[in-house]
């Protein structure tokens, strides 16, 4: 295993940083965002969502 990979769920001191319930959705041209529980905004590219984006 490469000890060197890093989890892009940790934070910068290694702690794992879950997002709370999301209260809010929201959508612009390229992004869905979610803002959860805590307060923080989430963001998403469309360009997964090929769907969504030709909504």
């Amino acid at each position: 295993m490469n000890s060197n990979k890093i989890d892009p769920s940790e934070g910068n001191n290694g702690t794992v940083r879950k997002p709370g319930i999301i209260t809010a959705i929201w959508f612009d041209n390229d992004y869905i965002y979610g803002e959860d529980e805590n307060g923080r905004t989430l963001k998403q590219s469309l360009i997964w969502y090929p769907r969504l984006k030709e909504a």
